[in-house]
């Protein structure tokens, strides 16, 4: 049987595209106003400019944890943008998020950055999506994270280029200000950037806003970038 493409099949195929595209933004969009409401993201725009990067990166990679990984994320962002309240989005989502979890532990985080995906090693205790993730250097995981040039790995330890640390159950916990700086003011995005200010962020999706600093006018303050600079995870 032969296939013909047909010009109607070609204004189907390119309207389906249309539509999908308009979805994705959408579901990008509300994301990035329902982090905004909850003072997790201070500037919307930005927030929906850096998730679209990040989106387009993974897809240009052609492997196919990636594709999945960018479809998961987006079914994470409808998920939370669909939500009315700053309680706890990983418990709310947690479906769309448990994919995403599979995924990073595959090595999804590096799809972001347009690249192909490099798990973790099989010692690694911290959170899979903050391996190789781009958002700065993570200490005390049981294995050297990629971002880190000159990290540690034993739990609670903290090194000149550490910008989160964590313990033995992968938690965050506060690097020594004067050994955090290290790479803290350098370019660990590779966004040509300096990324001055980070400082350890535990994930706000685990815990709903208002629980200890994780409270709405302390994000604000602190102007945090959430999971598109994380993996944090969102």
């Amino acid at each position: 049987m032969r296939f013909t493409l047909t010009p109607k099949l070609v204004v189907v195929a390119i309207t389906l595209y249309a539509a999908q595209a308009s979805a994705d933004e959408a579901a990008i969009t509300a994301f990035c106003e329902r982090l905004f409401a909850c003072e997790f993201e201070p500037n919307v725009a930005g927030c929906v400019a850096n998730a679209q990067d990040s989106d387009d990166n993974a897809r240009s990679v052609g492997d196919a944890i990636c594709d999945t990984y960018a479809d998961a994320e987006f079914a994470f962002f409808a998920c939370v943008g669909a939500l009315d309240t700053c309680a706890s989005f990983g418990v709310l989502c947690a479906d769309e998020d448990a994919v995403r979890d599979a995924l990073e532990a595959q090595g999804a985080s590096a799809c972001g950055n347009g690249e192909s995906p490099r798990p973790p090693p099989s010692s690694w205790t911290c959170d899979p999506g903050s391996f190789n993730a781009r958002d700065g250097c993570d200490c005390g995981c049981g294995a050297d994270d990629i971002d880190c040039s000159d990290g540690c790995a034993a739990p609670g330890c903290d090194a000149p280029s550490c910008v989160y640390c964590h313990n033995e159950d992968g938690a965050y916990v506060a690097c020594d200000d004067d050994a955090g700086e290290g790479d803290a003011g350098e370019d660990e995005g590779g966004d040509g950037e300096d990324d001055v200010g980070v400082v350890p962020t535990p994930d706000p999706f685990a815990c709903g806003a208002g629980d200890g600093w994780w409270s709405p006018s302390v994000l604000g303050g602190l102007a945090l970038v959430l999971w598109l600079l994380r993996r944090r995870r969102l």
